[in-house]
């Protein structure tokens, strides 16, 4: 990929060009590469690199958008060309905040070399001992072993510029039987700290022991999640009730509404792009610095993330959530962290007189954008548990039920935390956590 200072050089060239206009510009360069399994063998490898460049220009009140992933000065001068027609095109509704001039950032190390260097060959031996280890014990395995660098720049005409390297990581296993699976996953920037081989013998031993699952009616029931089966809930908080866009215009449900209790005691949650288990950027699509920012504290809503068009909507400042403008989303926390309580997962099923445990959830969707309502079901492993022991399997549920209505009725919290989900900024994390009074509505067919 390109260097810091060819990326710096770039961006100069281009905002020569647009004098006359206030200029944005954001640079995005990643390398791809993936090995993907099933049905036991490797059946796709891939990789791909691809890189671009934006320009926004503003000027009395309008904006224009155009983007080029050729970097000659004849493909730069076209982008211009399209975003000035854009510009001129810009009926100039409402007010455009102004760029920032040039800013300070935390370090973040979030690149490694080992990462970016990992062949195909380094893959497939993975992959190999994952199918192995399957085979060995009757089962199919599936999965990705992916490896992704990327880098990020934003640079304007009143001389900011950022730049952020980061790799990732990505290991996940499907262990399969014709009425069972498991599944687990490991993630980090650094491939050599990836937990390969604990991944493998967890989703092996999770389809061996779901085998000859029973159904269960559906109702309320004290469910054990491990920090995957929280993950949904907190990308929904985060699009939908933390997002200064949405909370602006009455679309959040804390719309109007800081400083009531949303949650349990026990939850308090931040976003934070410097957690050490996060693989964030320090700044965001404005160039701004992100800022630590106290969402939940004891279950009390204490604030939502802004970016400079939501800051301004509420008479705030931006807390660096921008995503590249102009769009439609609004800011979104990307680094969520939930802080831990002082228990193990085994504490809580041991703790449990009568329960299940659940190892992941799938194909979620928000039903209800005011009470964060999410229907989705259960996947690759549901436990009965009885007097503290798991005592046999579940076949899989569908649930609806409300993020904030779990979240109050948390009353056990993991001590460790895990990253879960997401790619380069993204994910949540998280830790186990015991919730009672979980709804599903119905059986499911698989």
């Amino acid at each position: 990929m390109r260097s810091r200072e060819e990326v710096f050089e770039l961006c100069g060239r281009t905002l020569e060009m647009a004098a006359g206009f206030e200029a944005e510009l954001i640079f995005e360069a990643g390398e791809k590469a993936l090995t993907r399994f099933a049905s036991n063998v490797i059946h796709q490898n891939m990789q791909q690199y691809t890189e671009s460049l934006t320009l926004r220009i503003l000027k009395d009140g309008r904006t224009g958008r155009a983007s080029t992933d050729r970097f000659d000065d004849r493909s730069l001068a076209a982008m211009l060309q399209t975003a000035r027609e854009a510009w001129a095109a810009d009926a100039g509704c409402g007010e455009t905040p102004p760029l920032p001039g040039p800013q300070e950032y935390k370090s973040v190390e979030a690149y490694s070399l080992r990462t970016a260097e990992l062949t195909p060959e380094m893959r497939a031996e993975t992959v190999s001992r994952a199918v192995a280890r399957c085979r060995a014990a009757g089962l199919e395995a599936a999965g990705i072993f992916s490896n992704d660098s990327q880098q990020v720049a934003v640079a304007n005409s009143r001389g900011l510029f950022a730049w952020h390297p980061a790799t990732l990581a990505k290991f996940s296993l499907t262990a399969a039987d014709t009425d069972s699976s498991g599944w687990a996953s490991t993630s980090n920037v650094d491939a050599a700290a990836l937990e390969i081989d604990s991944s493998i013998e967890k989703a092996v031993h999770t389809a061996l022991e779901s085998r000859n699952p029973q159904s269960l009616e559906p109702g309320e029931y004290t469910l054990v999640l491990p920090p995957e089966a929280v993950g949904d809930f907190m990308y929904f908080l985060a699009w939908r009730a933390f997002n200064g866009l949405a909370f602006a215009s009455g679309r959040s449900p804390l719309s109007g509404r800081i400083g009531q209790k949303f949650m349990g005691d026990n939850i308090s949650i931040r976003d934070d792009a410097y957690h050490t288990l996060h693989t964030g950027m320090p700044f965001d699509f404005e160039g701004l610095p992100r800022r630590r920012v106290s969402l939940m504290e004891n279950g009390i809503a204490k604030a939502v993330v802004h970016d400079s068009r939501s800051a301004a909507m509420c008479d705030a400042v931006s807390s660096g959530h921008a995503l590249p403008m102009p769009n439609v989303w609004g800011p979104i926390p990307l680094h969520l962290v939930l802080d831990a309580g002082n228990c193990s997962l085994a504490d809580m099923i041991a703790d449990t007189e009568k329960g299940l445990l659940v190892t992941h959830f799938h194909y979620t969707n928000l039903v209800d954008p005011m009470r964060i309502s999410i229907t989705g079901m259960t996947r690759d492993g549901v436990f009965i548990i009885e007097n503290g022991k798991i005592v046999g399997a579940a076949r899989n549920m569908r649930f609806t039920e409300s993020a904030f209505r779990m979240l109050s009725n948390v009353d056990m919290l993991g001590g460790e935390l895990r990253l879960v989900g997401g790619g380069f900024g993204t994910g949540a994390v998280l830790p186990a956590m015991r919730v009672r009074n979980f709804t599903f509505t119905s059986g499911t067919e698989f």
